[in-house]
């Protein structure tokens, strides 16, 4: 005995529930896709984010030593040898010997950076733009060091218009990383007020580092 044919009507139904689970198998790939994408850009963002933030250690870095050669050459403390009055003009010894006194002018070996001529005609002598902002760098001025007889101040590098995270980041570098300057792994329990790394204002906020270089 046959069987008997399925009604056409069976066939459609079927077509139409797999079509309707296609339908939602595409869209749940979709939002998965979607979902890995944001992921997938969260991560590449960060990524990116921390390469700026180690250029600007590397930065600071190589501005500390070059304000060490400055010093030798020079024979003097690099914040009595300028005569900038604002901290980009008393970095800018270390690319022209325009900012050194006359008394200093004729031991300067530099440029000791390299440093473009816009940047130098801008007035901003050392900038690196990071996330939509221009960091300036500058030599912050110590009220310490205006003592004759402080010999244990330091030459203090400043980064103004900086993300309240690049703070964070480059404390954890150097004051509290085993391999950063600090020399040991440590957590402050003050970090922006403690260290050698500290800043100050909301965000963005002020960094201030203090270098290896002391007064002579």
């Amino acid at each position: 005995m046959s069987r008997p044919l399925a009604s056409k009507t069976a066939f459609v139904g079927a077509a139409t529930q797999r079509g309707a689970l296609f339908g939602l198998d595409a869209r749940l790939a979709v939002a998965i896709l979607a979902a890995l994408s944001v992921v997938v850009g969260y991560t590449g963002l960060q990524q990116l984010q921390q390469a700026h933030y180690a250029r600007v250690y590397t930065d600071l870095q190589a501005l500390a030593k070059a304000l060490g050669h400055l010093q030798r050459d020079l024979g003097a403390f690099p914040l009595h040898t300028s005569t900038g009055a604002t901290p980009t003009e008393r970095l800018a010894q270390l690319f022209s010997s325009a900012y050194v006194a006359a008394d200093f002018s004729s031991h300067w070996r530099g440029p000791y950076l390299a440093v473009s001529e816009s940047q130098l005609s801008s007035g901003y002598i050392y900038t690196y733009a990071l996330s939509g902002a221009t960091l300036t760098y500058g030599l912050a001025d110590n009220p310490s060091c205006s003592t004759i007889t402080n010999l244990d101040c330091t030459l203090d590098l400043q980064i103004t218009d900086a993300p309240l995270a690049l703070a964070h980041f480059l404390n954890q570098q150097i004051d509290e990383a085993a391999g950063g300057y600090g020399g040991s792994s440590v957590t402050e329990a003050s970090p922006s007020t403690s260290g050698r790394l500290r800043w100050s204002g909301p965000d963005p906020v002020t960094i201030t580092m203090q270098t290896e270089v002391k007064r002579l």
